[in-house]
C-alpha cells in the first residue's frame, strides 16, 4: 500500500488528558512467529490517546525541529513544496520557503523530507524532482528562521524507475557529519527489477552523504533490504534507529538497530516481507549482509493495510514507564504504541484511538508527539 495524497490535513496530538489502556482485539501473526506481539499482552503503562484536532495546513508530511543556540522551532513540510513554521499549540505559522517550482505533489511525489544541521543554520530537504527523480538538496537557514533559497546546492540525485516508493526521509548523524537518506526500492510491486537488495543499486537503501566531503563520491550505501521506508526515527536518548518499512500484500514491519551497527545490514526485502519468505531468489543475497528481523510485524487484517512510523516517545506530558514506539497505520487509522525492554525485545501493544488516513507519528521541538493526518 502506497502513501496518498489528498488536500486537507488535521494534525492530532497525543493527550494525557484521557485515559486509554485498554488494548484493541488482537491482531497479531496467526503463525505465531516470535517478532509479533499479541496487543493483548501489553503493559498497560502508557496512558495516552488521540487529542483534538489543528488544522490549516496543506497536506503535511514530516515535521522537523531546528534547534539554534538555546531554542528549538518545529517545521511542517508541505508537499507540494512549501515548509512553514508550527506553532507551540500546533497551528499553522508563517511560511519559511516555498520550493513548489523544483517539485510537483503528485501521488507518492512531492516535497517529503526536511532535517537541520546540528547548529540549525542549514536545512537538508529531500523531494521528486519535475522529473520524478530524488533530489536532496542543502540550503542556508536565515537567523530568523527563513531559508535563503539563493543558497540552495543539490547534494545527491537518485533516477526513480517508477513514481511510487520514493521513501523520502532525512536523518543527521549524532556528531553531524553525515546526512542518511531512506531511498523506497524503486517502485511498481514485489521488487520487480531486484534493486532493494543489489548492492549496485541506491534503492532500496539508505544512503549516507559525508557533509564536509567534496567531489562526487561523498555519497555510499549505508544499509539494504528497504521496500519504502517512509519514516525513520533517531532516538536521541539511546541512539537506536527506528524503521517503519511498508509492507507489499501481507505484513506491515518495524525494525529498531542500535544505530552504531546499522551498517552492511540487510533489513530483508524483498527476500522477506516482514518474517515471511517473499522472492526466493534474493534469500542467499539477503543472507550475504548481516541480517536485521523486524522487532514486530503486524498483519494486513481489521483495514490495516500501511505503517505511517513513528517515533519513541520522549516528551513530558504523559507519564510512562520503559520505551515506548509510536506509530500508525494509514488504512485503518490505528494509532498504537509498542513496548521494548532494555534489550530491544518486544512488551506488548496499546491502541491510543484512530486517526483517519494518518500518514506519520512525529515529534515536535519538545517532544511530544504528533499524529500528522491526510483526511
Amino acid at each position: 500500500m502506497n502513501i496518498r495524497t489528498p488536500s486537507i490535513f488535521v494534525a492530532l496530538v497525543l493527550s494525557a488528558s484521557a485515559c486509554s489502556s485498554s488494548s484493541e482485539p488482537s491482531t497479531s501473526n496467526p503463525t505465531n512467529t516470535p517478532d509479533t506481539v499479541d496487543e493483548t499482552a501489553a503493559e498497560t503503562t502508557f496512558r495516552a490517546t488521540v487529542g483534538e484536532p489543528v488544522t490549516g495546513y496543506r497536506s503535511v508530511v514530516d515535521l522537523a525541529v531546528r534547534r539554534s543556540g538555546d531554542s528549538a522551532t518545529t517545521y511542517a513540510v508541505e508537499q507540494n513544496g512549501t515548509i512553514r513554521l508550527v506553532e507551540e499549540d500546533g497551528n499553522p505559522g508563517s511560511e519559511v520557503a516555498d520550493l513548489s517550482s523544483l517539485t510537483e505533489e503528485n501521488g507518492e511525489q512531492g516535497l517529503l523530507g526536511l532535517a537541520f544541521s546540528l547548529d540549525g543554520n542549514t536545512a537538508f530537504v529531500n523531494y521528486t524532482d519535475l522529473d520524478g527523480n530524488t533530489t536532496v538538496d542543502s540550503v542556508a537557514v536565515n537567523a530568523d528562521g527563513s531559508f535563503d533559497l539563493a543558497s540552495r546546492r543539490t547534494l545527491y540525485t537518485l533516477e526513480q524507475p517508477y513514481r511510487n516508493h520514493n521513501g523520502g526521509d532525512l536523518i543527521l548523524s549524532p556528531d553531524g557529519r553525515y546526512l542518511f537518506v531512506f531511498n523506497g526500492d524503486g517502485g511498481s510491486a514485489d521488487d520487480p527489477d531486484r534493486f532493494a537488495l543489489d548492492p549496485s543499486s541506491e534503492l532500496g537503501k539508505i544512503v549516507r552523504i559525508d557533509l564536509e566531503a567534496s567531489g562526487d563520491d561523498t555519497a555510499t550505501i549505508w544499509a539494504s533490504g528497504l521496500r519504502n521506508p517512509w519514516r525513520a526515527y533517531l532516538d536521541p536518548q539511546t541512539d537506536d534507529l527506528w524503521i517503519a518499512d511498508v509492507g507489499q500484500n501481507e505484513w506491515e514491519e518495524i525494525n529498531v538497530v542500535p544505530f552504531e551497527e546499522s551498517e552492511g545490514v540487510s533489513f530483508g526485502w524483498s527476500a522477506f516481507e516482514g518474517t515471511v519468505p517473499f522472492n526466493d531468489d534474493q534469500l542467499d543475497v539477503h543472507q550475504s549482509y548481516t541480517e536485521v528481523s523486524p522487532i514486530h510485524t503486524y498483519p494486513h487484517e481489521n483495514n490495516d493495510c500501511s505503517i505511517s512510523g513513528g517515533a519513541v516517545y520522549r516528551g513530558t506530558s504523559i507519564p510512562t514507564e520503559g520505551t515506548w514506539y509510536v506509530f500508525s497505520d494509514f488504512c485503518s487509522g490505528n494509532v498504537r504504541a509498542l513496548c521494548i525492554t532494555e534489550d530491544r525485545s518486544p512488551c506488548g501493544v496499546v491502541s491510543l484511538g484512530t486517526v483517519e488516513s494518518s500518514v506519520a507519528v512525529l515529534p515536535d521541538a519538545r517532544g511530544e508527539l504528533w499524529v500528522v493526518s491526510l483526511s
